[in-house]
């Protein structure tokens, strides 16, 4: 999700767009050629998310912190939308506090830190520690979800029954306007 170990100088990526938008910029040299950077008001209509909570994310630490242009602009990657949608989706459709969210993160940070040590150090006892230290933060944030989904079944569960309570009182109301007309119609046939 969010890449802490990629160089600062580096932060660019292919622009998706064919044309440049007036809120994205060229990377500053040094950069890839084909690099874009979107600026803050971009990227906020591009998640969904203000601009406040753009800034309170990278506070938390739950984004990198935004490299600034020369008119010190926060600018952000593909990347970086890509990361700010993942949590936008673990917030908004799992229901995660912003906590778990960062629990979140830093296990994906643990597993990528595991990856890159699988792929430098091909010896096979860095490779089992790698494969285990994967294993632990996946079986951790499976942990985290799971622990949601109990609850959410737990509030299904619980409106579950409340529809059938409501169904069962509709049931009870409507003998019980049934019963006065059967009466009624009784009553004047005698």
């Amino acid at each position: 999700m969010v890449r802490r170990d990629v160089e600062r100088d580096s932060r660019g990526v292919v622009d998706t767009h064919p044309k440049e938008s007036e809120h994205e910029q060229k990377p500053q040299s040094g950069d890839a050629p084909t690099a874009t950077y979107m600026r803050i008001d971009e990227v906020s209509k591009r998640t969904g998310l203000s601009k406040r909570t753009l800034r309170y994310y990278e506070e938390l630490g739950l984004l990198e912190e935004a490299q600034r242009s020369e008119g010190n602009y926060r600018m952000y990657r593909v990347e970086d939308v890509n990361a700010l949608q993942r949590i936008k989706e673990m917030r908004d459709l799992l229901g995660l506090e912003l906590s778990e969210i960062r629990e979140i993160v830093g296990y994906e940070l643990e597993r990528e830190q595991a990856r890159a040590r699988w792929r430098h150090d091909a010896t096979p006892a860095s490779r089992l520690s790698a494969i285990a230290d994967a294993e632990h933060v996946t079986r951790e944030q499976l942990r985290l979800i799971e622990t949601r989904i109990e609850a959410l079944e737990r509030m299904g569960q619980s409106l579950r029954e409340r529809l059938a309570t409501y169904d069962r009182l509709r049931a009870e109301i409507a003998s019980q306007i049934a019963q006065p007309e059967e009466s009624v119609g009784k009553q004047s046939g005698d």
